[in-house]
């Protein structure tokens, strides 16, 4: 039995927190709240691999890999589509046995749309939903629902080697989804405006993206391989205020502006170690699986949801 400084020791932030020895892939992983998770695991010892479609967003984390001493490493690749999961996946093969996480949090957001706020004219109505054409759906579900999903399957091999790896073996291998408060919203701009901008393409692709983490999480109880995800409200990203040369945005003020005019009890938006904290806290569980981490400043409490 351990001794009482020893069990101490092992409850320490220190060991609780300690990333030596992880290696993560996180999509759309140079701005926003994939570049907050990945610089949180950096800054605690992990190896990360990013995913981005752009090369302007991976010349954004350069200073970081040059800080970081080389474990920050960029990929570029369009994770929409399957035969590119693929490619991603051979790319980290070349340098890696195994990872521990994927971080599956590369989204988009199409323009929503806007009904007068009281109206009950039906054409008010058709003219402001009729704007939606079908790629707006197709695209917005294949990158942050379809492409997910074939990452999730094109990482398992790579996710399963980490169970005899002596570092990887200290971490659970886990997929983690960015899902959205938005998914859980009954509301779109129709009555009041809310974290979507009245995107229904968005609210039902983030929506499918939260139960796609409890089919997955179903089907890899075999596998010992973990599958949660996070829901953000509004984080303070270049969706809200700009970021600086390193590509951080700083926590503002709540209300934000006539446009999010929606309730935060948090009286502010989200900040970088708001979001690394939950990271952290996730790949170091073993006793989470198949759940939805609420993360938005206490806007759903707010708000009429579907919960």
């Amino acid at each position: 039995m351990a001794s009482a400084q020893e069990f101490l020791t092992s409850l320490n932030r220190q060991t609780l927190f300690d990333l030596d020895g992880l290696v993560a892939v996180v999509t759309g992983g140079t701005s926003g709240l994939g570049l907050y998770i990945a610089l949180t695991l950096l800054a605690n010892g992990a190896k990360v691999y990013v995913v981005d479609i752009s090369d302007k967003g991976l010349e954004l984390v350069k200073p970081w890999t040059e800080a970081a001493n080389g474990r920050l490493i960029g990929i570029k690749g369009d994770i929409s589509m399957k035969e590119e999961a693929k490619r991603i996946v051979s790319e980290v093969a070349q340098n890696e046995t195994y990872i521990n996480v994927l971080f599956n949090n590369a989204g988009i957001l199409v323009q929503g749309h806007q009904i007068p706020v009281g109206s009950k004219d039906v054409q008010d109505y058709v003219n402001a939903l009729d704007t939606f054409e079908t790629a707006s759906f197709s695209k917005t579900f294949d990158v942050n629902t379809i492409g997910q999903y074939f990452m999730s399957v094109a990482f398992l091999p790579l996710l399963d080697a980490a169970k005899t790896h002596d570092a990887g073996k200290n971490f659970p291998r886990q997929i983690i989804f960015t899902a959205s408060a938005a998914a859980h919203l009954k509301m779109s701009k129709a009555l009041q405006p809310s974290t979507s901008g009245g995107s229904i393409p968005y609210m039902l692709s983030k929506a499918a993206t939260a139960h796609l983490v409890k089919i997955l999480a179903h089907e890899f109880v075999p596998l010992g391989i973990q599958v949660n995800g996070i829901a953000p409200g509004p984080f303070s990203t270049n969706m809200y205020a700009a970021t600086n040369e390193l590509g951080i945005t700083p926590a503002v003020p709540w209300p934000g502006g006539p446009g999010y005019p929606f309730v935060l009890p948090s009286g502010r938006s989200g900040a970088a170690s708001d979001v690394g904290s939950l990271a952290i806290m996730l790949v170091k569980n073993e006793f989470i699986n198949g759940e939805i981490v609420m993360i938005d400043g206490g806007m759903l409490i707010c708000s009429p949801a579907t919960h």
